[in-house]
Order: structure tokens, then sequence, then C-alpha cells
């Protein structure tokens, strides 16, 4: 009938994993998780039910290991940006998740579910070369699980069936630094890029750089890896120089890129300011740890 409310949906609370993907098998795309029994806005119809995982001991907590740091996906936000484990080992996310206007949010709802306009943590992450840890139910084997590069999940390579628990990466070397550049406050023009993150590894006292790694969030779509912006700094000096031609290698790649979306126009392209701004604190955490390194 005209004006009938739409039902709502039935929510579970496995306590399990493998409970977990008997229900999302059983209910497909009909199924939406969740850390928590709120309904996540912005999802095109109301799901049939809610699987809500919060309670999962594997998606809990920041833990490191065997040179990895590992974060469960029900991590909030603000707990993550507070640990010293990722302040230390991964200041470019620490600087992320402060930067976000929903600081309790989870890192499963970002992965499913990028928030617009700026989905920091996501740009971080891929910074950081992150993998995703996912459990699916196989019928001989029973529940397995599998790491993933990250950016599978936002190209839609999760199935419906499966379940992402945790993400890890390599937690930062004594001569590395990272760091993450945004476009604060935002212009009323229209941007191309919203921001940067840089990941850099020095080479001791003669500060070659000796690992590169540049990301760029474009105002549209999901954050994307800058290589030729990285080969400009590779193997050289980080200093004015190399940061230079890594900031018009980046401007390059993100015109080519915004062109091949499709999506319109922009005013402004503050995509050279955001890598040097990016690169350059990277660099000087770099040079702080790696002075650390030789004195010690």
């Amino acid at each position: 009938m005209a004006g009938d409310q739409p039902s709502q949906p039935r929510i579970y609370h496995p306590r399990t994993v493998e409970e977990t993907l008997r229900l999302l098998q059983a209910f497909g795309d009909r199924a939406t998780l969740v850390a928590g029994p709120e309904i996540p806005a912005g999802l095109p119809e109301p799901p049939e039910a809610l699987v809500d995982v919060g309670r999962l001991a594997e998606m809990a907590g920041v833990h490191q290991f065997a040179g990895s740091v590992t974060i469960g996906l029900n991590a909030t936000l603000n707990d993550i940006a507070h640990t010293s484990l990722v302040r230390m080992g991964a200041t470019c996310l620490a600087e992320a998740c402060e930067r976000d206007p929903n600081p309790n949010a989870t890192l499963l709802n970002h992965l499913l579910r990028p928030p617009n306009p700026r989905p920091f943590t996501l740009l971080a992450l891929l910074t950081l070369a992150a993998e995703v840890d996912v459990a699916f139910l196989d019928p001989a084997m029973g529940v397995r699980r599998t790491w993933r590069i990250l950016e599978n999940v936002w190209e839609g390579r999760i199935a419906a069936a499966e379940l992402p628990l945790a993400v890890r990466f390599a937690a930062t070397k004594k001569y590395e630094g990272s760091a993450l550049a945004d476009a604060r406050p935002m212009s009323t023009l229209r941007a191309l890029s919203v921001a940067a993150c840089a990941r850099v590894g020095l080479a001791g006292e003669t500060e070659k750089v000796e690992t590169a790694r540049v990301a760029l969030l474009l105002a549209q779509g999901p954050p994307k890896r800058m290589p030729e912006t990285e080969r400009m700094v590779l193997g050289r000096p980080i200093g004015v120089e190399s940061i230079e031609a890594a900031a018009h290698a980046a401007q390059s790649e993100a015109e080519t890129a915004f062109r091949a979306m499709s999506v319109g126009s922009y005013d402004i392209n503050p995509t050279a300011h955001l890598v040097r701004l990016a690169l350059d604190h990277a660099a000087a955490r770099g040079r702080y740890f790696s002075s650390t390194r030789v004195l010690s």
C-alpha cells in the first residue's frame, strides 16, 4: 500500500566466525555487516538482515607480531589514532584517523562503505601497503582465511559470503617515515585532489630514498597509488629537487586519472602542493628515525 514503511531488518549477533559466515552465506547480498545495531547511512535500500560482528574477538584490538601491525576491523578510528603502536609504526594512519569527522566509526565501515568525500583511512592504508584478512567457508575444510591486498576490497572482490576480519601492514622501521597532507580548510572551489599520503625509507646519513610509496585521494573515487611520483624520489637523496620532481609528476598523474574517470571538471589542482607536504613531512620523520638509529 502507498505510504507503507519498509520493514525493519532483523539483527543477528553471531559469536563466532563460522556462525557469521553461515549467516552471510544464507542471506547473501540481502545482509549487511555492522559493528553495532545501527543501520549504516547511504545504503541503496534497507537490508533484510543486519549481521552485527561487534562481538567477534578476531576483529578486535591492535597487535604487533613479526614486524607487522594488525588492526581488527571493529577498532574505532579514535582508538586507532591514540594507540602508541600506530602512532609510532604508522604515523600517517594515526593522522588519517584524527582527521575523520566520525571518530566512533569502525575500520569495517570505511573498508566496505568508504565515506564521502574523505576516506583518509583508506588513503593511509594504501600507502602502508595493507592487506585484508578474509574468512570464508570451504565445504571440505570449514572456515579458511586468506590475506588479500587492500585494493581488492574496494574493487568489489570480497564476496557477500566472505568476512573481512583485520588489516595488516609492515611496521615503520627506524629509518622510515610517513605522513598525510590534506586540503583543509576545504575551499568552495572544486579541487581535483583532497589529500596525499607518503611513506619513505632513507639509507642512513646519505638520505637516499630506499623505499617510497605515494598515494593520492582525488575528489572522486577511491585512493590511487602514484608509481611515477614514487620513481621521482627512489634512489635519490631526498630534498627540494627530488620532492619538486615528484610533485610535478603527481600533478600530471592526477590529471590523467581524473580525465579517465570522466566525472566533469575541477577549478583548482592542489596535487603538487599536497605531495610536497606529504613527502617533506615523511622525510623529516625518516631523518629523525635514521639519526636515532645512527646514534644508537
